[in-house]
């Protein structure tokens, strides 16, 4: 969650004025004793009033309360509301742990485009130790996937279909090896660099 809370406060402390202010008033609606710092209570009460039930609970709370003192700070309630406005909430669709860092996507799923929602993701202990039943078995991590779609995109018209076809393919080659976890040097073997260099 560290590397969530300091790319919260990064986009804070780059936010417009106004969007500072809805940041604050967030803050303050949920502080309904207005002691400046959110309890459990406080905490449940205004996610609810939010309808965000996924992660009403005290265990997401702990995770939150980086100094587990039983409260959140202002800089710790940003870091729900980076969460919130991003849409940055997922979780393992093997184990159900919120996934905090980098995971691993399907494909498959995600090539289908966000109509059908239906994205599965899984942690790296999940699907490097094949904790999971799904249907497809072309999963990339979320790093790769970015980078891959970038490059996609950021190609010109003339170059595009054949960059798009070879990145498509570099990624579904490490994607339908299954469950096996790729380091650097076997990335770099597969040709990989060389199918997202410009």
């Amino acid at each position: 969650m560290d590397e969530i809370r300091e790319t919260a406060l990064a986009y804070y402390a780059k936010l417009p004025e106004s969007k500072k202010e809805e940041a604050s008033e967030f803050f303050r609606s949920m502080d309904t004793n207005g002691d400046g710092k959110i309890n459990v209570r406080e905490y449940t009460a205004g996610l609810n009033r939010l309808g965000k039930t996924g992660i009403n609970n005290v265990g997401f709370f702990k995770e939150l309360d980086r100094d587990g003192n039983g409260t959140l700070d202002f800089e710790e309630v940003m870091t729900l509301f980076y969460l919130i406005e991003s849409g940055r909430i997922y979780y393992c669709d093997g184990c159900g742990a919120f996934l905090k860092g980098v995971y691993f996507t399907c494909l498959t799923c995600f090539n289908s485009g966000p109509a059908k929602r239906n994205s599965f993701d899984l942690c790296c202990s999940c699907y490097g130790n094949n904790n999971f039943n799904h249907h497809h078995d072309h999963f990339v991590d979320n790093y790769v996937l970015l980078q891959s779609k970038w490059r996609q995109t950021s190609s010109t018209p003339s170059q595009s279909k054949p960059r798009l076809k070879k990145s498509f393919t570099m990624a579904m080659e490490v994607a339908s090896a299954g469950s096996a976890l790729y380091n650097f040097y076997q990335f770099a073997d597969m040709a990989w660099n060389t199918a997202f260099s410009s």
